[in-house]
């Protein structure tokens, strides 16, 4: 089988038609931009309610970061708890825990509700370290998740064919197809009167008066309330994007011939994520940030690394990445977008953990719209005081970005010394051509693209990833296609003279 960049539950997903993009102008009670897990659990909670909601998706629904997550739906996540708790006290922690049980029982209340066929199979979670690290970080984490409500036990024994230190391990927790996921809900979610379109990309909105939303092709959806969930907000109204961090890891799945059985987080760049997916497993790891240009190199770790802990692993049959979106302060970001209306809604932040904070923020946002969001989302507000714990992660994100803005103007960034003509195929890189700045590269059949270099959010210098043969931003983490077309925001334009194909 050849190798794709695409997770293996979309090799032999069945043919579902694509949704019409939005044709004409439309009035609603609530309008959701975004078409993953938490804009699609907004709109399925709120059509719930009673309310007419209509959601826009500027590509497939599930077919960006949802899905391409490894799809662990669990409420151990790594060292959250520890995390949470030593830096904002206990009551933080166990509100956040509810939030990601809340989660966990809507997901699965939905799926055994709709009857939907996804592969669901419920697995034990782990959070293990690699020998080398202390066990005290894994006992610090149980005794955290414990006071803050989650079950969770430290163990010895860990089902994994290399040596640990332990694990923390919770039962009851489960792994899902993201596909077939989606793709079911999204069905369930038109038949409660969800009108949904795809192929439809958002350009602007307006939050003053009757808020709005206004679509590439021209139509514009009017709606008592707009959710932004486009995984990093689109319209950043609320300023968040200073508050928030992008990253990228990658994945890859190959067959092996007796799997592990449950769900497995490593502590440490060296300790990957794996889950077992039919007769392959999927490996997960080496965090990389977009634009940083190191993508070759952590791939290539992590291919390394699944090879040396799990014997018998086959060859690589798919390899992708997923992008993630982190809080300064560890915390998503779900709930009121804007001080000046309680009518735009925001959520983002997931750190990683889309399955259970997605459904969790569709649950807070409906709730909110209705009158009667859950206890737990008052720690997930955007408008929370900015708490000291999380000033040094925010101090350093804004020198990083600055680095890059600084870096991106200076003279001598754009190459001279190469002419488009001599890129190999899968090459890319920005180019100084007839004296202007572009972003060149060559497709493996040969053809040579060239769009503007600069980011359409604001003006950073785009740099070329080769292993996922995609342009990025370092600074705010959007992505384009050698054509240009925008492939994640928070960019809503294309490169300059690339293909708009919204």
């Amino acid at each position: 089988m050849p190798l794709v960049d695409t997770p293996p539950w979309t090799h032999d997903a069945p043919d579902v038609q694509d949704l019409p993009p939005l044709s004409e102008d439309l009035d609603c009670d609530v309008v959701v931009v975004g078409g993953g897990i938490a804009g699609l659990a907004a709109a399925w909670y709120a059509a719930g309610e009673g309310l007419d909601v209509v959601l826009l998706e500027a590509g497939r629904v599930g077919g960006g970061v949802t899905g391409h997550t490894t799809a662990k739906v669990s409420v151990l996540q790594g060292l959250a708890y520890r995390t949470l708790a030593r830096r904002h006290g206990p009551w933080v922690a166990r509100r956040y825990a509810a939030a990601q049980q809340a989660g966990l029982d809507g997901l699965l209340e939905v799926v055994a509700g709709e009857r939907i066929e996804c592969e669901l199979e419920a697995q034990p979670s782990y959070t293990y370290a690699r020998p080398g690290r202390s066990r005290s970080v894994l006992e610090s984490e149980a005794k955290a998740a414990r006071r803050a409500g989650v079950a969770a036990d430290l163990v010895d024994g860990v089902p994994l064919p290399f040596g640990t230190v332990g694990a923390v391990r919770l039962d009851g927790q489960a792994q899902v197809n993201p596909g077939l996921l989606m793709r079911g809900w999204c069905a369930a979610a038109r038949d409660r009167g969800v009108r949904v379109f795809e192929h439809t990309r958002v350009t602007s909105l307006r939050h003053r008066g009757e808020p709005a939303v206004r679509t590439r092709g021209g139509p514009t959806v009017r709606a008592g309330d707009v959710v932004v969930a486009t995984h990093y907000p689109v319209f950043d109204r609320a300023l968040l994007f200073p508050r928030i961090k992008v990253s990228r890891e990658f994945a890859l799945a190959a067959p092996m011939a007796d799997p592990p059985e449950g769900m497995f987080y490593g502590v440490g760049g060296d300790a990957p994520s794996i889950r077992r997916w039919r007769d392959e497993v999927v490996v997960s790891g080496r965090m990389f940030r977009p634009g940083a240009g190191a993508q070759q190199r952590a791939l290539a770790d992590l291919e390394r690394d699944a090879h040396d802990l799990l014997p018998g692993l086959g060859p690589v049959r798919s390899r992708w990445a997923a992008q993630d979106v982190t809080g300064h302060d560890q915390l998503p970001y779900v709930g009121r977008m804007l001080a000046t209306t309680a009518h735009v809604h925001v959520a983002t932040g997931f750190r990683g953990w889309g399955m259970t904070n997605g459904v969790a923020a569709g649950l807070a946002i409906a709730g909110r719209i209705t009158g009667d969001p859950p206890s737990w989302s008052r720690v997930l507000e955007p408008a929370r005081t900015m708490l000291p714990a999380g000033l040094p992660r925010f101090v350093h994100e804004q020198v990083t970005i600055g680095k890059e803005m600084a870096l991106g103007f200076a003279p001598g960034h754009a190459r001279g010394d190469l002419d488009p003509a001599d890129l190999d195929p899968g090459q890319g890189a920005v180019l100084r051509v007839d004296g202007h700045e572009r972003a060149v590269c060559r497709d493996d059949d040969g053809t040579v693209h060239q769009v503007g270099a600069r980011c359409t959010h604001l003006g950073c210098l785009v740099s070329f990833n080769a292993p996922e043969q995609t342009w990025e931003c370092g600074c705010h983490g959007s992505r384009f296609a050698p054509d240009g077309t925008v492939l994640s925001g928070p960019a809503t334009r294309p490169l300059a003279g690339g293909v708009d194909r919204a």
